[in-house]
């Protein structure tokens, strides 16, 4: 699973985004930092997964 591949904090808030559905300023909240931190991270790993899924030659719009 490509999520694997994360460091553990980007693959928690991803995990809690968008496999539980969770806002942005609730996990933000349940990790003690700011939404804007929250987000950036979120990012940053979607960012990743871009390039994982590139190096697999997967075509992804996230």
């Amino acid at each position: 699973e490509a999520i694997s591949f994360l460091p553990p904090m980007q693959a928690r808030r991803v995990h809690a985004r968008y496999m539980l559905g969770m806002k942005v300023k609730d996990i933000a909240a349940m990790e003690g930092i700011t939404p804007s931190q929250a987000g950036k991270s979120i990012h940053a790993a979607l960012r990743r997964l871009r390039r994982y899924f590139a190096r697999q030659k997967w075509t992804v719009n996230l």
